[in-house]
């Protein structure tokens, strides 16, 4: 079966990137999907990550940003984390952010941004080859203005649900559910217009579970985004620990000292009386 393609876009990496010049920029188009993580598999992964933090063969898999903030944390919550220590892993459960869609359900992701004419021209210059698709990835999540980033659920069988049902919820402003979600409110009639005209893009061109299964599936970047989340909210809470017992030891520091200025106070008011 041939590679996915969408009306006046040239691909840029088959089944996943797309673009088409506007004026002075380049709207581009990114398809993906993936799996959303329940709260069991991202604190496993947690957990993991604490477990193999010293093995440098794991950074690829756990992600840099991951390892650099677990590797912030005191070396003993670490080791309380490797060996789920009840006190910390209810902490990291309690503040687990389920963001992509329900826990076990599959999605697929449209995301249409736009970059300037000039830097489309320099990625495609200084990217060849198989490096061009990521590199253009990594400018649209730093740099890219976004026209609309659309998430809808698949059924069990990998295809898209009713566009009846759709229809439905993007006709009445609904912008985030567990079918629809959509980054970004409908301030306008031709914000509305683009999200539809998109959802109807979609449904015509990738129609079928076998033409889905053949966009990639970034389940991984997902379960390792949701990680590291939660695991920047833990070092937040490390770092306001450590603040609070700074101030209680500072407290305890300072009120020692107001009593032995105290005590000297006192034996010097004895001295005198002596005299």
């Amino acid at each position: 079966m041939s590679d996915i393609e969408l009306p006046g876009y040239e691909t840029l990496k088959a089944n996943e990137i797309y673009t088409k010049r506007v004026k002075d920029h380049n709207e581009i188009i990114q398809l993906s999907k993936f799996t959303s993580p329940d709260e069991k598999k991202i604190t496993d992964f947690i957990k993991k990550c604490a477990r193999e933090i010293d093995n440098p063969d794991n950074r690829d898999y756990f992600g840099e940003s991951l390892i650099r903030v677990i590797q912030s944390f005191p070396r003993s919550e670490i080791e309380k984390i490797a060996n789920s220590e009840k006190n910390i892993m209810k902490f990291i459960k309690d503040n687990s952010c389920l963001d992509h869609g329900l826990p076990g359900r599959s999605y697929l992701r449209f995301n249409k941004m736009s970059i300037l004419n000039s830097r489309f021209e320099e990625i495609m210059i200084l990217s060849p080859g198989e490096e061009r698709g990521k590199a253009f990835s990594d400018e649209l999540n730093n740099n890219g203005k976004n026209i609309a980033d659309i998430y809808l659920q698949l059924n069990e069988n990998g295809s898209l649900i009713s566009s009846r049902d759709l229809e439905y919820l993007v006709s009445n402003g609904v912008t985030y559910s567990h079918t629809l979600f959509v980054r970004g409110q409908l301030h306008d009639s031709r914000k509305y217009q683009i999200i539809a005209d998109s959802i109807r893009m979609l449904y015509k061109e990738i129609n079928s579970p076998d033409v889905i299964s053949k966009i990639e599936d970034e389940s991984e970047d997902i379960l390792r985004f949701q990680a590291l989340r939660i695991a920047e909210k833990t070092s937040e809470y490390f770092l306001s620990k450590d603040f609070i017992q700074f101030i209680q030891e500072l407290k305890e520091t300072v009120k020692g000292s107001l009593e032995m200025q105290d005590e000297n106070s006192s034996g010097n008011k004895e001295d005198s009386s002596l005299n």
